[in-house]
C-alpha cells in the first residue's frame, strides 16, 4: 500500500457542513507561475496538499516570500478531502488543517500574495 492510501485512509473525512467556504495553500513564490499554469499538483510521495482554514494559518507553517491561493471548497470533491492530522495544535493552535487527494485546475484557484 502506498503511503497516500494509507493517510488518506487513516484520517478523518470531512462533511460538507463542518467545512469552511474556502480553504487557504501557502507556497514559495517561486512556485506560482507552474500553479497558475498548471494548478496545485499533490506531492509526489506523500499523494496530497496541504491547506489550512485562513492566510493567518497558513502563514504559522510557511514564511518568506510565500504566495497564498484560495479555494473555493465547493469545487473540491470531498472523497478526497480529509482532516489533517500531522500538526501540533498544542504549537500551532486550536484549528483544522486539511489535505486534498487530487490535483486542483488553475481556474478553482485565486491568488493571493502573503502578508509581509
Amino acid at each position: 500500500m502506498e503511503i497516500k492510501d494509507w493517510m488518506m485512509r487513516t484520517s478523518p473525512k470531512v462533511k460538507r457542513k463542518q467545512l469552511p467556504r474556502y480553504l487557504y495553500h501557502g507556497t514559495p513564490s517561486q512556485n506560482t507561475f507552474s500553479i497558475r499554469q498548471e494548478g496545485l499538483r499533490v506531492h509526489p510521495y506523500y499523494g496530497q496538499s496541504y491547506f489550512a482554514d485562513s492566510i493567518e494559518n497558513v502563514m504559522k507553517f510557511i514564511g518568506g516570500d510565500v504566495t497564498i491561493f484560495r479555494v473555493d471548497t465547493r469545487k473540491l470533491n470531498l472523497k478526497f478531502l480529509r482532516i489533517s492530522l500531522d500538526h501540533n495544535k498544542s504549537y500551532y493552535g486550536d484549528f483544522e488543517c486539511y489535505a486534498y487527494y487530487l490535483d486542483i485546475k488553475p481556474s478553482c484557484l485565486e491568488q493571493y500574495m502573503a502578508p509581509k
